[in-house]
């Protein structure tokens, strides 16, 4: 019964960043490689990131992750920009149609994410001796943030993109203003993991209204 719950937790994890790998056609064109290439991106990008973090951060900040650190919270808002960093080297990297390239760097991105932070959880929770929502909870935020990854693909796409010079001042006006609304959702992608630990761990917020949170976010 442990092992059947955990392999519906992993399907509910894993299966539908795999359905839509097959449905969206993403093999047929050859994106194959640039899924790949975006998770070791991911992979690179979250190295960095906590190296950096365990050199500037204070062990006290940096080794509690049960409450809500004004400091920690703040260097973190500052590392997630290296998210942006990491897709925009990948966007650049790639070659393929626009439609191809945000949907496969945000499906590699999200896949890899979802392996990393889940598969260790979901393999020593779900194979308890006890039902615990917690292990379902961890696989509906995961796909929460499949959502989350291509909305900011998009966004770090979106900011990045110039505007040839000769083009038509209504055309520079639509860029600019794609960009404006690009760079306020690159922020609030940011400060979000901020705000989810306020929500957990000052307002003692249930996980079901973080995760009802999460999605309102990502969706938005």
């Amino acid at each position: 019964m442990t092992f059947l719950h955990f392999l519906n937790c992993a399907a509910l994890t894993y299966g539908p960043a795999f359905l839509l790998y097959k449905c969206s056609k993403l093999q047929e064109q050859k994106a194959t490689s640039i899924v790949f290439y975006s998770a070791l991106a991911y992979a690179v990008t979250q190295l960095a990131k906590l190296v950096i973090a365990a050199t500037i951060l204070p062990s006290s900040s940096s080794s509690d992750t049960s409450s809500f650190s004004i400091i920690h919270e703040f260097f973190r808002i500052i590392l997630n920009y290296g998210d942006i960093m990491g897709v925009a080297y990948v966007l650049n990297e790639v070659k393929a149609s626009p439609d191809t390239k945000l949907l496969s760097v945000g499906l590699g991105w999200g896949a890899a994410e979802a392996f990393f932070l889940n598969i260790a959880p979901l393999w020593i929770g779900a194979r308890g001796m006890e039902f615990e929502w917690k292990s379902v909870q961890s696989a509906i935020e995961a796909n929460i943030t499949y959502l989350l990854y291509f909305g900011f693909v998009l966004a770090v796409f979106l900011f990045k993109r110039k505007v040839n010079i000769n083009a038509e001042e209504q055309l520079k006006q639509q860029y600019q203003s794609q960009q404006n609304i690009a760079t306020i959702a690159l922020f609030c992608y940011c400060a979000l993991p901020s705000l989810l630990s306020f929500l957990r761990f000052t307002l003692q917020a249930t996980e079901w209204i973080v995760l009802a949170i999460y999605l309102a976010a990502s969706v938005g």
